[in-house]
């Protein structure tokens, strides 16, 4: 019971201050809230706490992000940029603005029924995976600045599988 207060404290007190502290950038926007692109840099150090983009957060949640080595963190949803923060390690985060989005892709499995994973593609610097606790909350908060016609479902295993094989035929009629 103890564990779960001080881990729901620790979770509050992230989204209220907006950042985790300290850090190189691993960022959309480049030198904070003003750039535009994403930067992954571990010679830029940061002195101080890092800077929310976002004034107001609309979704916290726990979260996974698959960029790189697997880190463990929360997702902030806000309304000026999609923002991770990994919990052990404090110079590692990640932040999207919004205008940085080209789209969304989920990874949607048994009909719709459950969101495994789903990955944030931007317009220059490319794709960020995330798995949340709550894949279908998180993206329904996302659908808030994200037009709807940019969140998209991706291919399954056998889709691609499918569109190989097409391919392969393809060539071989062409010649």
């Amino acid at each position: 019971m103890a564990k779960k207060s001080k881990a729901k404290k620790k979770q509050a007190a992230t989204a209220q201050a907006g950042a985790a502290p300290v850090g190189d950038k691993r960022t959309a926007g480049g030198s904070g809230a003003s750039g535009a692109g994403v930067v992954k840099s571990k010679r830029h150090r940061r002195v101080g706490p890092v800077q929310s983009q976002n004034s107001t957060v609309d979704f916290t949640i726990r979260a996974t992000s698959f960029h790189g080595l697997t880190s463990y963190g929360n997702v902030m949803v806000g309304n000026r940029a999609f923002e991770f923060y990994n919990e052990r390690d404090v110079q590692d985060y990640i932040q999207i603005p919004w205008d940085e989005v080209d789209h969304v892709a989920a990874s949607v499995l048994f009909g719709g029924k459950w969101i495994s994973r789903f990955a944030i593609m931007t317009k220059k610097n490319g794709n960020y995976s995330f798995s949340t606790r709550d894949n279908k909350a998180t993206l329904r908060a996302v659908r808030e600045y994200v037009p709807a016609d940019r969140l998209v479902r991706s291919l399954s295993f056998f889709d691609v599988v499918k569109a190989g094989v097409h391919g392969i035929v393809r060539r071989i009629t062409d010649r």
